[in-house]
């Protein structure tokens, strides 16, 4: 019984060139780097996310934050077709209160520094850098089902420009 594939050179040779071949065999670049830009009705958006799904809902998702000029960069993106969303929703100021109305101020009554811990202390929260960029766009875009959008990731360096139209 032999092991060996003969006492041929040239069948070494072969043996050796397809075992080379074999990581790369089928494989290729299984992931890249899309950049690009946001924009809607043609002005660059100032916050949100852009979301790459799976087509076939097979593998993993990618998002990157949107900057305040429009700018993304997603990286270790799956090849293969993609759903894109964007989503700014999430920055939407949210309401303060039951009633949604404006966060509690301090009356002006109230002596600075005084109080020892009661209500007159509290602090309203801080509006982040993001609710400060909120841009609303039409709902559609947020769902990858509806957004229209789609974009086929082929592994290295893609530039994806996103185009958002409103009515």
């Amino acid at each position: 019984m032999r092991i060996f594939p003969g006492n041929r050179p040239g069948r070494w040779l072969l043996l050796l060139g397809l075992s080379a071949l074999l990581p790369v065999a089928g494989c290729g670049k299984s992931a890249g780097t899309v950049t690009g830009t946001v924009k809607l009705n043609g002005v660059p958006l100032k916050g949100g996310q852009v979301v790459l799904l799976p087509a076939d809902g097979v593998g993993p998702p990618a998002s990157a934050r949107i900057g305040t000029d429009g700018t993304f960069t997603l990286e270790k993106v799956s090849i293969g077709a993609k759903k894109v969303m964007v989503q700014t929703s999430h920055l939407r100021p949210k309401a303060f209160g039951r009633g949604g109305g404006k966060p509690y101020e301090k009356p002006k009554d109230a002596a600075a520094g005084e109080g020892g811990g009661g209500q007159h202390d509290y602090k309203p929260p801080d509006l982040s850098e993001d609710s400060k960029n909120y841009v609303a766009i039409p709902a559609r875009y947020e769902d990858p089902d509806q957004s229209g959008l789609t974009f086929e990731a082929t592994g290295g360096k893609q530039d994806l420009p996103i185009d958002l139209k409103s009515p």
